[in-house]
């Protein structure tokens, strides 16, 4: 079903602050390593789709029980949710559990890939996030990826719903050029950079690559508890030009 192009409210401070929110039907990536804050920030996302009267459709590897205790840190009460069918919490199995070792690899993504789509139609909820995305994407043919990615986004963004892909932070130029090629089919970035595992926050930074054109901008964001991912309003940092769009880094 075809829907008017708008701006919604993201759940994501800076984002909403600056951007106005996301684009209905637009599709967007959440980069940041380990202990960034990912999670809590794409809870804080489902969290407002459910507040705007909105259905969350959110893919994790994570069990529902641990989620819900992730949630729950940030003072949101996963279960009401849940059992309201507001936000539709959907397990999915790593590819290193299953049986793709015996495969070919890139062809058994595809499927994965291609059943994000199924289970979006089955549902058809106004969001969605895929918290992580990153070891389903792990093709050796980029052009693939791209091909099968490309394909799934269209799928979803001709529904009109948002979407919220979580990615890991690239270490090796390998995972680099994974995450470069899904950056050219995104609407936005959103990227967490923390320097220290053990800091509470860091650098958050939102670089528009479709629309958005108020630019791309920086800040410090703070997790804190009960709270959740926060960030100081009185100053957000400096505007960066729009010739440093494409770069999540």
């Amino acid at each position: 079903m075809q829907k008017k192009i708008q701006l919604l409210s993201s759940g994501i401070p800076l984002v909403d602050k600056e951007w106005g929110g996301f684009y209905r039907g637009g599709t967007y990536l959440l980069v940041g390593s380990h202990k960034s804050g990912r999670t809590l920030l794409s809870l804080q996302y489902a969290m407002e789709a459910a507040s705007q009267n909105e259905v969350c459709l959110f893919f994790t590897c994570m069990r529902p029980k641990d989620l819900m205790i992730q949630a729950a840190s940030i003072d949101i009460d996963l279960q009401q949710y849940m059992d309201k069918n507001q936000i539709i919490v959907v397990r999915v199995a790593p590819p290193a559990d299953s049986d793709m070792p015996e495969r070919n690899g890139d062809e058994f993504l595809v499927e994965y890939l291609n059943d994000i789509a199924a289970v979006v139609d089955q549902y058809q909820p106004s969001k969605i996030v895929f918290d992580e995305l990153t070891p389903f994407i792990e093709f050796n043919d980029f052009n693939l990826l791209q091909n099968i990615f490309s394909e799934t986004c269209e799928k979803i963004e001709d529904a009109g719903i948002t979407s919220l892909f979580v990615l890991n932070d690239p270490a090796a130029p390998a995972s680099q050029s994974i995450v470069d090629s899904m950056v050219t089919l995104s609407t936005g970035i959103v990227y967490l950079k923390k320097e220290d595992e053990e800091q509470q926050g860091g650098e958050m930074i939102i670089t528009p690559n479709i629309g958005h054109t108020e630019g791309q901008f920086r800040t410090e964001y703070h997790i804190e508890p009960y709270k959740g991912v926060t960030i100081d309003f009185s100053d957000n940092g400096p505007k960066i030009g729009m010739s440093a769009r494409k770069s999540v880094a």
